[in-house]
């Protein structure tokens, strides 16, 4: 389930990143870092269960914000 939830939140990251969104990028990078599977977090299950409510809801509320906002083109200067 965390290789799952690190590759969502990259990609979110990435995505935000790229659109100029720099909240949703450094929050995506948090959770990434959060959620990554090499390194365990020891986090008492409470805290984890929140955790997980609470980034589940993020996903939910960025997934507009990241389609209404098109591809930024990439400078060349």
């Amino acid at each position: 389930m965390r290789f799952l939830a690190c590759g969502a939140f990259t990609w979110a990251a990435t995505v935000a990143f790229d659109r100029n969104l720099p909240i949703i990028f450094w929050t995506s990078v948090a959770l990434t870092i959060l959620y990554n599977p090499i390194i365990d977090l020891y986090i008492s299950s409470q805290i984890w269960i929140a955790l997980d409510l609470i980034s589940a809801a993020f996903l939910l509320l960025i997934h507009k914000r990241i389609q209404e906002h098109p591809s930024q083109p990439y400078r060349t200067t």
